[in-house]
């Protein structure tokens, strides 16, 4: 399913332009029914144990998301890095078993090396000129709703005529 929601607004001689692209990502029961190296996606609901055999290590989230997965593999690197995790990480304290709170020394081990903790791996030996990243398996959501945003302005000329469209 994809759908647009598009709109338009006039303010002081300037025109704009606002529209949602959501596309949307559906797989059938008979891909559901697939493993999931075969079928290469992960249902939100997917056995924990399933996904472990495929290489997918999911802990603090109950519920798989390719953003979630994505931060779990990014907290487990920083914590490996830096020994700690950023305040707006989630509580991963309570999962682990041990303080993830950053001292000085955590703090500024995190904003130097910002660049690599921030990256992810893209598995393509090509891009040698990319920073080095986490190497993170997390296979697309089987089902998802994008939102894409699209925003444009322009002037509208002096000599332009207001028509009214319904």
């Amino acid at each position: 399913m994809q759908g647009t929601l598009p709109g338009t607004c006039f303010y002081k001689k300037v025109i704009y332009f606002l529209q949602f692209c959501i596309p949307g990502i559906f797989s059938t029961d008979t891909v559901k029914s697939m493993t999931i190296k075969r079928r290469n996606c992960i249902k939100h609901d997917e056995d924990h144990s399933s996904m472990a055999e495929a290489g997918v290590t999911m802990e603090v989230f109950e519920d798989y998301s390719r953003p979630s997965c994505i931060i779990e593999c990014r907290a487990r690197q920083i914590y490996d890095t830096c020994h700690c995790l950023p305040y707006y990480f989630p509580n991963f304290a309570l999962v682990w078993g041990i303080s993830t709170e950053c001292d000085s020394e955590g703090l500024e081990c995190i904003a130097n090396e910002a660049g690599i903790l921030s990256a992810l791996d893209t598995g393509e030996d090509n891009y040698e000129f990319f920073s080095e990243g986490a190497q993170c398996y997390c296979p697309v959501d089987c089902e998802e709703n994008l939102y894409i945003p699209e925003m444009s302005q322009a002037d509208i000329r002096e000599s332009a005529r207001a028509v009214q469209v319904n």
